[in-house]
């Protein structure tokens, strides 16, 4: 097994904040943040944290957050919402809410605490489907590379709005519940899960159960920003339990692999992993 690179644990929080379709500003160094915008201000200061003040007065005008792969950031809304965004995921959201609707749009992996505003519902939006709650935590994973969406509550109530519009259909779930979605589809699933698995990532660890050895490195790639090559696709089959710290760094990785008892070689190379049988 060859290393030829580590990843700097100080870029970890490398991040972009877009305001109103075109101010773009780098939110990584020690360097402070703070904005005055159409429907209120933005603080950044040395904790990786944007925080937004309204203005009740004033137009709103619409953020993007972008964070790379291999990074996190977190944002505290006006609201006193908090989303944390995992790696290679964009959040688009309003400087301040309307009366009637908070609504935010997800393209990646993030959690949400909502606050509670009964008068208020909080509308996450993804493809194929949104997520209306009043006020509580769960974990929304909807990559634009992978084909299915998943919504995993940890505390309170939410409701799955399929886009087709269909009362019908609606979803309610309950703590410990999941939805699956498959995207270009009409298809969702519920099932009861370990919500430890799907948001262990907020505690710096992955969280696996028989999960299998693609969709694993998957999710590890993009936070040590590396690209894998399985060669031998009837590795595919096999699945990874286990956990592993994010802060352990590729040679971690690699050796947790190596102990998993799978007929594995691994071949790291110029930040491409290759996957061949052993």
């Amino acid at each position: 097994m060859r290393t030829r690179t580590r990843i700097c644990a100080c870029d970890r929080y490398k991040a972009r904040l877009i305001v109103n379709g075109g101010e773009c500003y780098d939110l990584h160094g020690e360097e402070s943040l703070s904005l005055d915008v159409r429907g209120g201000h933005i603080e950044r200061g040395d904790d990786n944290r944007l925080v937004y003040t309204a203005d009740a007065e004033a137009e709103v005008v619409q953020n993007k957050l972008l964070v790379p792969r291999g990074g996190y950031y977190s944002v505290l809304l006006e609201d006193g919402t908090t989303v944390h965004l995992n790696a290679e995921s964009e959040l688009v959201y309003p400087s301040a809410f309307s009366k009637d609707v908070r609504t935010v749009s997800l393209v990646g992996e993030a959690y949400f605490d909502v606050a509670h505003d009964a008068g208020r519902p909080f509308v996450v939006e993804v493809d194929g489907y949104s997520i209306e709650v009043l006020g509580t935590q769960f974990n929304v994973t909807a990559y634009a590379d992978e084909r299915i969406c998943r919504s995993t509550l940890v505390e309170g109530s939410v409701r799955i709005i399929p886009d087709n519009g269909r009362n019908e259909e609606e979803i309610v779930l309950t703590p410990g519940e999941q939805v699956v979605h498959e995207t270009g589809t009409d298809i969702f699933s519920v099932a009861r899960v370990n919500t430890k698995v799907y948001t262990a990532w907020m505690d710096r660890e992955f969280v696996f159960e028989n999960t299998p050895l693609s969709e694993a490195l998957r999710i590890v790639s993009r936070w040590y920003n590396f690209r894998y090559d399985i060669t031998d696709s009837d590795l595919e089959k096999y699945t990874f339990t286990g956990q592993i710290s994010k802060d352990g760094g590729l040679d971690y990785l690699f050796r947790v692999l190596y102990e998993a008892h799978m007929p594995i070689a691994l071949r790291y190379e110029d930040g491409m992993l290759y996957v061949d049988r052993r």
